[in-house]
Order: C-alpha cells, then sequence, then structure tokens
C-alpha cells in the first residue's frame, strides 16, 4: 500500500493543549484518519500512560577502560487500553475521506503525582495511538498532557508556624572570635507561588567582625534509584540584608520575600522528589556560612480566609520579648506567668539553685534566652506516662514458665501468662520491692497463689461515679428523654487523628441502648482511616421507644502530615452547616459553594452544636508535634462560632492495666490522670472537659460498668450543646 494513501492521521484531545488534569478525570479525544483512497486496516488502539522514571549514569576510568554505571528505576501509575479498532484475524476497509474515532478514559480516583521534567528523571502522562496496515509500517503519534496533583495549603499541618534558632562560635585559625546566631519564623508552612513570605528573624553578631544575612528559598530535586540517591539543588528567590556589624544586633520585622512561578512541591513518589526550603544565612569571614532551615511546601491551591492564623498559636513559638513584637502583624496573646505554669514545689524539686529571675533590661542575657524556653521536668514518678504497647513488651522465659517484665500488663493477661504454671518465683525483684503495690492474686493448678505488681490507686477518686445499674438505667432514661430548646436534634461533630476511637464510640453508645454490641458505623485500623464522607447517625433510644434527640457527625480523620486529613475550610464548613449528608471529603478538593448539595443558608438543625475532639491515650506520646497547633487552632476558630468542646480519651485501658482489669477503677488510676493532664495540655482544654471511655472493639458482650462511663460521656456532651441553644435563644441566630 502507498503512503500516498494516508493524507493525515492526528491526535486531537477535546480539551486545550495547555490544559490541567488531576486524579478521577475524564482524558477524551479523537483520532482523525484522511484518506486519500480507500484502505484496509488491521488494527488502531490508543494507549494512555503515567509514568515516573529515575535515570542516570555514573562512569569511571580503570587503567584505558572506561566503566559505566546505570542507574534507573521507573513506577508505572496508570496504563489504559482502549481498541478503536481490533484486530479480529480480518481487515477493516475504510473508504476514502475523513474519519473520527473517539476515545476517553478516567484517570485513577487514588493520587497521582504532579507532571515534572529534570535532569535526571521525569514524571509524564501521554496518550499514544499506533495504526497497523497490511504491507506498510506502523504508524504512531504521541501526545503528551500535564497532570496537577492539587495540595491544600488550608489543612492544619500547613497552616502551622515554624520557626527555629542556630548559633556558630567563628574561629579564626584556633582562635574563636565570638558567637553568631540566628533566629527566624514564618507564619506558616503552606505557600502557594506568587505569594510573599513575610521573614521574621533576627541576627546576633557578637564577633568583631561584620556578617551579611540572606535569605534563599531553595528547590531540593532528589532521584532514586537502586537504592542510590541523587541530588540538584537550586536557588529560587533571593532576599539580602544590610550588614550587621561587630556585636549588634538586627532584626527583620516581616521583610519580603517573593515566591517566583515554581512547580508545586511533590512529596508523594518514591523515586522522584522536589522540596522546598527557607534558607536564612549569615555569611561569616574568614569561616564556613550558617544557615538555618525552615521546611516549606508549594501547593496549588491559595490561603482561604478560613485559614489564618490565631495569635494563641503563633504566640507559641516566640523567644523573647522583643521576638514577640516580631510576630506577625497582630496583638499577641502573652505567655502565662512561670507560676501558673510550676508549682513551687516542683520548681524547688526541678531548680534548687536557680538564680533570681532578671529585671529590667533582658538585652545582656539574650544569647541565653533559648535555656528558659521550656518547662522544667516534672517530678519522678514511679507511673510511666508512656507506657510502651502491649504487643511490644519483651518477655522471656524464666524457671520454666513464661514471665513478663512489665508489671503493668493487664491483670487477665498476668494470670493467663502464669495461672497454668507448678513453680513460683522465689522472691520480688529489687526493683518490685521498691515501688508500692496492689496484689493481685490468681490460683496456679498446683494450689500456689501467685501475685503480680501494680501501682496504687489514688486515695481519693477524681470523679464520684455510681457504678450501679439504677444509675446506669437513670442515665439512659436522662438520654432518651433529652429533648433541646428549639425542638432540633443536638447535633454532636466529632474530630480527631485518623484511628482515634471516633467512629467505634458511635458504634458503642448504639450498642449499649440496643441492648448487644452493634458495629453500624464504619470501624476499622486502616492507617488512612475508613470515614471518608459526612455520616450523621441519630442515637436510638431503649427498645420499643423513639430515637433520641441527639445525632452524632463522622468525618474524615485529621492528618499529621502535608495534604492529609480533612482541611480547616471543610471542618468550618461542617459545623456551620452547609456540607450536605453524604458528601465525600477530599484535601485537594475542599467544599465550594458550587459543590451538589450545598447549603448555603443552613438552619439551626444543620448546624453543629458541640464539637468532640477524640484521642487515644496509647498514641498521645507518638503524636506529631503539629497537632498540638492544629488543635489550638481548631479551638480558636470554632470557639469564635460559639460552639463548646468535649474531649473524649480512649483506649485507657491500653495504657492502664488496673482499668483493663476493671473500668470502675478508670477515675482511681494515676496514670489515667496524667494521659487526662496531658491531654489537656496538648488541647489547652481544662481535665474537666476530658472524659475516659471504653469503646467496645473486641468484645461480644456489654459491660455494665463500660456502659457506665460511655453514658456519662453522652451526658456531659449534652450538657455542653445545651448551652450552645440557651446562646441561641439568648442572643438570636448567628450568621454564617
Amino acid at each position: 500500500m502507498a503512503f500516498s494513501v494516508l493524507r493525515s492521521f492526528t491526535l486531537e484531545l477535546d480539551r486545550p493543549s495547555d490544559a490541567v488534569y488531576t486524579s478521577g478525570e475524564v482524558v477524551s479525544g479523537q483520532v482523525v484518519l484522511v484518506l486519500n483512497n480507500a484502505s484496509k486496516v488491521r488494527s488502531m488502539k490508543v494507549v494512555g500512560r503515567g509514568v515516573a522514571m529515575a535515570h542516570w549514569l555514573e562512569n569511571w576510568t580503570v587503567g584505558m577502560n572506561a566503566e559505566y554505571n546505570d542507574y534507573t528505576s521507573k513506577i508505572t501509575y496508570f496504563r489504559k487500553r482502549q481498541h478503536l479498532i481490533r484486530d479480529n484475524g480480518e481487515m477493516t476497509l475504510l473508504t476514502a475521506g475523513r474519519h473520527e474515532f473517539p476515545f476517553s478514559f478516567q484517570l485513577p480516583e487514588e493520587t497521582l503525582v504532579t507532571s515534572f521534567e529534570g535532569k535526571h528523571g521525569s514524571i509524564r502522562y501521554w496518550v499514544k495511538v499506533k495504526l497497523h496496515r497490511p504491507w506498510a509500517t506502523m504508524k504512531k503519534i504521541k501526545k503528551e498532557f500535564t497532570v496537577i496533583q492539587p495540595i491544600d495549603i488550608n489543612t492544619p499541618a500547613l497552616l502551622s508556624p515554624q520557626a527555629g534558632t542556630k548559633d556558630k562560635m567563628a574561629r579564626v585559625w584556633y582562635r574563636n572570635c565570638g558567637q553568631v546566631s540566628v533566629t527566624a519564623k514564618i507564619d506558616r508552612k503552606g505557600y502557594t507561588p506568587g505569594e510573599v513570605i513575610p521573614v521574621f528573624a533576627e541576627f546576633d553578631n557578637s564577633t568583631s567582625r561584620s556578617v551579611v544575612p540572606k535569605a534563599y528559598i531553595t528547590q531540593t530535586q532528589t532521584f532514586i534509584a537502586r537504592g542510590t540517591m541523587k541530588q540538584k539543588r537550586a536557588v529560587v528567590a533571593t532576599l539580602s540584608g544590610d550588614v550587621v556589624g561587630a556585636r549588634r544586633r538586627v532584626a527583620w520585622h516581616g521583610r519580603a520575600l517573593k515566591i517566583p512561578p515554581v512547580g508545586p512541591s511533590i512529596l508523594q513518589c518514591r523515586i522522584i522528589k522536589v522540596e522546598y526550603t527557607l534558607r536564612v544565612c549569615v555569611e561569616v569571614p574568614g569561616t564556613s556560612k550558617l544557615c538555618l532551615e525552615l521546611p516549606l511546601v508549594m501547593g496549588t491551591i491559595p490561603l482561604h480566609p478560613f485559614g489564618s492564623r490565631t495569635s494563641s498559636v503563633s504566640s507559641q513559638y516566640s523567644v523573647n520579648l522583643e521576638w514577640l513584637r516580631m510576630a506577625i502583624p497582630e496583638q499577641p496573646e502573652p505567655p502565662p506567668d512561670y507560676s501558673a505554669v510550676v508549682t513551687e514545689e516542683q520548681a524547688g524539686h526541678c531548680n534548687p539553685a536557680a538564680p533570681p529571675a532578671p529585671t529590667g533590661d533582658l538585652s545582656s542575657i539574650m544569647a541565653f534566652v533559648q535555656e528558659f524556653r521550656f518547662r522544667p521536668p516534672p517530678i519522678y514518678s514511679v507511673v510511666d506516662p508512656n507506657p510502651t504497647p502491649l504487643h511490644m513488651r519483651p518477655r522471656c522465659r524464666v524457671d520454666g514458665y513464661l514471665n513478663s517484665w512489665n508489671s503493668e500488663a493487664p491483670a487477665a493477661d498476668l494470670l493467663s501468662l502464669l495461672g497454668d504454671q507448678e513453680t513460683v518465683p522465689a522472691g520480688p525483684s529489687p526493683a518490685q520491692k521498691s515501688k508500692p503495690t496492689t496484689k493481685v492474686k490468681g490460683s496456679s493448678d498446683s494450689g500456689d497463689n501467685l501475685e503480680s505488681t501494680f501501682p496504687e490507686l489514688l486515695v481519693k477518686s477524681l470523679r464520684d461515679i455510681q457504678w450501679t445499674d439504677d444509675h446506669k438505667q437513670e442515665l439512659m432514661s436522662k438520654i432518651s428523654s433529652y429533648k433541646t430548646s428549639s425542638g432540633a436534634p443536638a447535633r454532636v461533630l466529632l474530630l480527631g487523628p485518623v484511628g482515634s476511637g471516633k467512629s467505634s464510640f458511635i458504634s458503642s453508645v448504639q450498642s449499649l441502648f440496643s441492648g448487644r454490641v452493634l458495629n453500624n458505623a464504619m470501624v476499622g485500623s486502616s492507617m488512612a482511616g475508613f470515614t471518608k464522607k459526612l455520616q450523621s447517625f441519630t442515637i436510638q433510644g431503649k427498645k420499643g421507644e423513639l430515637p433520641t434527640a441527639l445525632t452524632m457527625c463522622d468525618v474524615m480523620g485529621l492528618g499529621e502530615g502535608e495534604g492529609t486529613g480533612i482541611s480547616f475550610y471543610d471542618i468550618l464548613a461542617v459545623i456551620k452547616g452547609h456540607t450536605p449528608e453524604g458528601h465525600k471529603f477530599s484535601a485537594s478538593h475542599p467544599l465550594h459553594p458550587s459543590t451538589a448539595g450545598y447549603l448555603e443558608e443552613p438552619s439551626l438543625a444543620d448546624r453543629v452544636h458541640c464539637v468532640v475532639f477524640v484521642l487515644d491515650a496509647s498514641r498521645l506520646a507518638s503524636y506529631c508535634r503539629g497537632l498540638r497547633g492544629t488543635f489550638q487552632q481548631l479551638r480558636d476558630h470554632i470557639s469564635e462560632l460559639g460552639v463548646h468542646q468535649v474531649t473524649l480519651l480512649t483506649h485507657i485501658d491500653k495504657v492502664c492495666a488496673m482499668t483493663a482489669r476493671d473500668v470502675k477503677n478508670v477515675y482511681e488510676s494515676p496514670t489515667v490522670q496524667q494521659m487526662m493532664s496531658k491531654a489537656g495540655e496538648m488541647l489547652g482544654m481544662s481535665t474537666s472537659s476530658i472524659m475516659p471511655v471504653k469503646n467496645y472493639s473486641s468484645e461480644l458482650k456489654l459491660d455494665s460498668n463500660t456502659d457506665t462511663l460511655l453514658l456519662s460521656a453522652v451526658d456531659l456532651i449534652l450538657e455542653y450543646a445545651d448551652l450552645y441553644f440557651q446562646a441561641q435563644a439568648s442572643e438570636g441566630p448567628k450568621k454564617n
């Protein structure tokens, strides 16, 4: 077949050439075939692919020979194929003229990686068409398209301020010339191209030479192949300051550093990463440069007005009084007095020889201000506030039986380990003798008594709860008959990190009213969380009764990393009542007034009347540091809406052996009390608003004491919800 038969063979996408695609969108177009004469075609197919590839060569010379090492790695994100003319063994005859073959395929719903072109690798997406004709070479055409995975900087992790301090001793030969220190702060971690970063910094030059401060935005491209990493760094923006003279201190009060047009951060690809850093540096003559690095994330969705910071969050990164005045142009909240944080007894134990507090000008001690930034350590306690999880506790065999080295393992576990053994240890170890203990006895087959040690219970219970069936029935009746002053049901929103037990708490409350263990709310142990959309659960009353006036709302968990979890804007939209039931949350696609089902004028019944924070007691020590600022920002925004907050502390049976043995010990356990205090510090909340609970997870039957603990938490939640309705009745409805 002569080549002149084929006049043109083109591939056209429906969207413009500069269009951008993202996960879940449809790529569509058409293949146009123009023939001068009739022609036979064997097959024609279109293939869509997305591939990330890193590749580079390293060579070295051995004598007269050059050796090369090839480093290559590849990840395929999707591959779609569609037959426009299928090869079924027979030829397809196409007449002369123009022929159009439409095609379409959907990009995967999973997170894709942004398109990228680098020196040692690329991330590309394309559509390729192959045309097979008899007695002719295969014709193929290829067209690339751009994918950008949205990064919303309105997430808690990217709205948290970034700050740091670094110092260095300047040396000339072997002589010290004095110290240079840099302290810097930016108001958040996430920015978008075109924004201006206000840089707050302080440069303290104690040397005898002048130094020059500068700030840079650097882009680091990282390529990984065969376990080897190759990096390429580039400076994308620069800010230069005035010379800091010898023994002088200079401050930057929000010096503007504009971000040029750069690509977004790429953090989700295993072989190619694009990261940004703000480097605040001081060039010291005669020695190496002093640089302080603050991480940046370049996003694609700019800052929303709801995502602005509050003074209480910004002020927690303060270093000294002058630094507070350099904060973002708001009136910062003053830090608490030392005596309000640490008692005199603690101060005496921790700092017996502490010098008196200085008065007057503080400039003479600025070089040592970092020593006073944190609270002194607490008084020693025999109870570990951060116990090791049960499944990680080491065990070994001693004298023919399995012995647990951990004295705080649940009593049921210890008795199951020791109850069937014939040999008992001769006596307690010296460590066991030194600790106050509560005896737990069990019988072995030989009739010997076995003992395990637990920390002593508190002399006075933290709260008085009646652990009787009558009190349980009284609480159930109170909740079942609960009515709000407006007649609308009380809507309660549960917020917490992934895996904290939000859905489990809802299912546990439903279970105790139904009389059997249920799992209506989606519960699991996925690292990404099971809840992805807004789900409202009306708590049913006792059997034969009408549903209660309590509705619990479950949403996506708070993320602990960039671009993960529910966004600030989505949380506030749920509380204000704009979010429709069943709305699926996405970090890259926050709720918008154009979203289907968006409630522009929500009623009182659509709003949230109480917010419940849920924390896992067994993970308090492992939560990322950014969560503290996240919760404080959330509390500030939610409080401005007049919504009160409660905290649930779940999985208390995993951190306290006595509570695992008997739930009635919960308010007499020193471990639980310490966990409540730690949760209060993280949230900035009084322990009177923190309720420890035990959810039904692996149990098959209900427990009366566990029910009482859950009902007490629900009763407190309804009391806080009532405060919202009372405020609405006295002040009138709030504007959205």
